[in-house]
């Protein structure tokens, strides 16, 4: 289980989910920005922090603005706790929790779909 402190002071507690839904939540996002013309070469996904927002704002801001991928990442909810909470219906309905909203999109995305990513950057690499 990972875990991150969000701006808020909250703590999200992430459990990856099982193999079938990552893989699916991994091709929404790589269609969404593959259908930008965006360099993301020089993104390490592995490592990637939500201060790297601002190098891939408008991929991001894509993948915000599809319900697909909301919906998608709303199932990392049910497998993730909220300062010690399980994520429901009413979990972002305080203004500070609201905050912590996007975060917590990114981090659970970020979670599920580094993984994949891992090994391939080094074999890319390769001659």
């Amino acid at each position: 289980m990972e875990s991150v402190i969000l701006p808020s002071g909250a703590e999200l507690k992430i459990t990856l989910l099982p193999l079938e839904d990552a893989w699916e939540i991994q091709r929404i996002v790589a269609t969404e920005i593959s259908a930008l013309d965006v360099d993301i070469r020089s993104v390490d996904f592995t490592k990637l922090q939500p201060q790297d927002i601002l190098n891939l704002k408008k991929p991001f801001f894509q993948a915000l603005s599809s319900s697909k991928l909301v919906d998608a990442s709303k199932r990392c909810f049910s497998r993730c706790l909220y300062n010690g909470l399980k994520i429901d219906a009413d979990t972002f309905e305080s203004p500070k929790a609201r905050g912590d909203y996007i975060f917590v999109i990114f981090n659970l995305l970020r979670a599920n779909i580094s993984p994949f990513f891992a090994n391939l950057l080094s074999f890319l690499k390769k001659d």
